[in-house]
């Protein structure tokens, strides 16, 4: 799990916010590439939510062995349906139509058993220089930032790399991400660029000054 965002706001961030810091088309490439799958866009209108307790609820449900199945659900619900993953009635409704038992759901958000969980896994994939989701470290050499065509992150995987050992997902899938060694390569807006050798990653904000937020 990788906290992308723990400076919102508990009920998350107006949406008309996002617009006067970045402009009207702040998601525009987001949804090109929604259309361009055939998939729906339609998150929440007026906010982008904090989602810190799902990413802690998503923790109980890997602990239960249904992480795959909350990640899907929870993912729809929120980019095809808009739901509002900041308010814990959603998140609940979520979790237990995937089988979430309300023990561990009262577990999750109301002891956070699983906030020390989050938190350390999201320091482990800012020291490696994750700055968006999806974050997929590939053999340990590559790290591929935010959401990308299919075909930049088989160029990524295939020319940079060659075989590839393993891949690690930060942030929306997998657990957390424990590197041996720096990553040394980043893919950002469908370009690979060098940022260092194993164990001297510098990060992204090293590589794009003032444009990752």
């Amino acid at each position: 799990p990788f906290d992308l965002h723990p400076e919102y706001p508990p009920d998350g961030m107006l949406r008309a916010e996002l617009v006067a810091r970045y402009g009207e088309g702040y998601d525009r490439r987001t949804r090109e590439m929604f259309a361009a799958e055939g998939l729906v866009y339609a998150p929440p209108a007026d906010v982008v939510p904090n989602t810190r307790l799902a990413l802690e609820l998503g923790e109980q449900a890997r602990s239960e062995g249904l992480h795959r199945a909350y990640h899907d659900r929870v993912m729809d619900a929120y980019w095809a349906e808009g739901a509002d993953l900041s308010q814990r009635p959603a998140l609940e409704s979520l979790a237990r139509g995937v089988g979430v038992g309300d023990a561990g759901i009262g577990a999750a958000l109301d002891d956070r058993i699983w906030s020390q969980t989050v938190d350390v896994s999201t320091a482990r994939a800012q020291a490696a220089g994750a700055t968006g989701v999806p974050a997929f470290v590939i053999d340990w050499r590559l790290l591929v930032v935010g959401p990308q065509p299919g075909e930049v992150s088989h160029r990524a995987a295939e020319t940079e790399v060659g075989v590839v050992g393993h891949v690690v997902l930060v942030g929306r899938h997998e657990s957390a991400l424990e590197p041996p060694v720096g990553v040394g390569q980043v893919v950002h807006q469908g370009e690979v660029v060098a940022v260092g050798g194993r164990g001297e990653h510098r990060g992204l904000e090293d590589v794009f000054p003032g444009v990752i937020a």
